[in-house]
C-alpha cells in the first residue's frame, strides 16, 4: 500500500515503482498551487501516476488498506482511465481558453 508519507525500507515495499512512488507524493503536495491550467496540468499527471502505480506495479492507494482483487483492480482503473480522459478535456479546454484571452486581449492578459 502507498503512504503519503515516508516510512523506513520502502525500498523494499514499493520495489521498482518507487520513483513512481516518490513523483505521486511530490504532486500531490503541489496539487493546489499556480494557475487553474498549472493545477489541471498536475491533476492530470496525478491519476496517469495512478494509474500507473495499480496496473503496473499492483500498488494499493489510499484511502484502502488492504491489497486490491484484481476484479476491483479493473473497477478502479476504469475510473481512473475515464477521470483522465476528463482532465485532458479540461486541460485542452483551458488551454484554448488562455491562448483566446491572450489573442483577445493583445497578450496583455497572459495568465
Amino acid at each position: 500500500m502507498v503512504t503519503a508519507d515516508q516510512h523506513p525500507k520502502e525500498e523494499a515495499s514499493y520495489g521498482p515503482g518507487l520513483p513512481a512512488v516518490l513523483a505521486w507524493r511530490r504532486l500531490n503536495r503541489q496539487r493546489g498551487h499556480g494557475t487553474k491550467l498549472d493545477q489541471v496540468t498536475t491533476r492530470e499527471r496525478i491519476m496517469a501516476l495512478e494509474i500507473a502505480l495499480i496496473e503496473e506495479y499492483e500498488l494499493t492507494l489510499p484511502p484502502d488498506t488492504y491489497a486490491l482483487h484484481p476484479s476491483e483492480r479493473e473497477g478502479y482503473l476504469r475510473w481512473r482511465r475515464r477521470g483522465l480522459a476528463d482532465l485532458q478535456t479540461e486541460r485542452a479546454r483551458r488551454e484554448l481558453l488562455r491562448w483566446v484571452r491572450r489573442v483577445l486581449t493583445l497578450g496583455l492578459w497572459w495568465r
